[in-house]
């Protein structure tokens, strides 16, 4: 399970999380919301941060060369 936060600023307030039962669900919520809000996380059952986003660019993980 994840969760995915959307923060209104770059380290700022966050709305409520939503929730996702696997990845494909967590990176559809990151390609669609991405360019809408300054930061995303998705974050792991445990809290570690799975996928971030910051200015609509993945800072992690670092997926260039992928």
């Amino acid at each position: 399970m994840f969760k995915g936060y959307c923060f209104k600023n770059v380290n700022g307030r966050y709305l409520p999380p939503e929730e996702f039962n696997n990845a494909l669900e967590a990176w559809n919520f990151v390609i669609n919301k991405k360019d809408s809000f300054p930061e995303l996380r998705v974050v792991d059952i445990d809290d570690n941060i799975v996928i971030h986003t910051v200015k609509g660019k993945v800072v992690f993980p670092d997926i260039k060369g992928a």
